[in-house]
């Protein structure tokens, strides 16, 4: 057997065995903190450190971004809310759920078709109103029907509470990610 490959082995037992050993800096009682500092500066100091830590800062370019919308939604959540409609469950028991069969989407208005688990068809329309959006549901085969009614009631509350869930997520605008 070469003498490199005996030696290699002799030190590695030693670097192995010297790593099991306890280090020194294990004491039996923890060490005590050193004490708080504390710095006094002077009305001209404490001026100083602040004219340099703006000076760090860069210049805000236009008004800030508005990150979250006044109203907690946004017209461009509109697609994604309506994608995941929960509605609550109906008086005879199990869930309903829906899906976009088909939409348009413009400017200021806004249409979906739904399709419902139970067969049931859909229609909710969207209009931008200032800040917010205003929502408008028939459901069912007869939309004037009692029961589709109420069903177009609670398809219209569940749309509304999820865009807001949808709009209570921060979103950057497309001209702050190009920056």
């Amino acid at each position: 057997m070469p003498r490199c490959q005996k030696t290699g082995i002799g030190l590695g037992l030693l670097l192995i065995g010297g790593s099991c050993w306890p280090p020194a800096g294990c004491a039996a009682r923890p060490a005590e903190p050193a004490p708080a500092a504390q710095v006094v500066l002077t009305a001209e100091q404490g001026s100083r450190a602040m004219h340099i830590m703006a000076a760090a800062v860069p210049p805000a370019h236009g008004p800030p971004l508005q990150l979250l919308p006044t109203s907690g939604v946004r017209w461009s959540d509109l697609r994604r809310a309506m994608g995941t409609i929960a509605m609550p469950p109906r008086p005879s028991g199990g869930e309903t759920l829906t899906a976009v069969v088909a939409s348009d989407i413009g400017d200021d208005r806004a249409w979906f078709e739904l399709l419902t688990s139970d067969g049931w068809p859909a229609v909710v329309r969207a209009t931008r109103c200032g800040d917010g959006i205003q929502l408008e549901a028939w459901m069912g085969p007869y939309p004037t029907a009692p029961e589709a009614v109420d069903a177009a009631r609670s398809l219209q509350a569940a749309a509304a509470e999820s865009l807001r869930q949808w709009g209570r997520k921060p979103e950057l605008p497309a001209e702050a990610v190009s920056r």
